[in-house]
């Protein structure tokens, strides 16, 4: 069975990053609750476009839209990963990059296969969903091993 054919597999993904979402927001501190909100975000905001616009993907040329919420994703998981104290937001940005690289290069050669490109720019998502779940994983098990700690690093010292 194709994992790209499951009837159901955005759902069961949808389902998914809700449930870590209400985790990180139960469990998690504030750059476990940011990394959750910019992906309940996103999916709220596909599924309404979506649901109000258009129904269709676009496979065989740049799906602009798609194209357009990844890169406002990477543009909030960026700040973010860069003044959390933890390191797994930064792979969750590096994950969105390849996101938005998988639009840029759909663009740049057009002989990518639709079915290259939609693996391109769904399966970072997996990968996200996982390093967010270990983030929040390991947050909740550290700060029950070794009490509060920082979330955000300290700004860089001024001269």
């Amino acid at each position: 069975m194709d994992i790209l054919d499951f009837q159901y597999r955005y759902l069961v993904q949808i389902a998914m990053f809700f449930g870590v979402a209400i985790w990180a927001f139960r469990r998690g501190a504030q750059p476990e609750r940011a990394c959750a909100a910019v992906f309940v975000g996103m999916i709220v905001v596909d599924r309404s476009y979506h649901a109000l616009i258009t129904r269709s993907y676009e496979v065989y040329t740049v799906d602009l839209w798609t194209f357009a919420l990844d890169l406002a994703v990477l543009s909030a998981l960026i700040p973010i990963s860069l003044r959390a104290n933890r390191i797994y937001p930064m792979a969750l940005a590096a994950l969105q990059l390849i996101a938005v690289n998988a639009h840029i290069a759909r663009d740049a050669f057009t002989q990518i296969t639709p079915f290259a490109y939609t693996i391109m720019y769904i399966v970072p998502s997996y990968g996200q969903l996982l390093v967010l779940t270990c983030g929040v994983w390991a947050h909740a098990r550290r700060a029950e091993q070794f009490g509060p700690y920082r979330d955000w690093r300290q700004s860089a010292a001024t001269v």
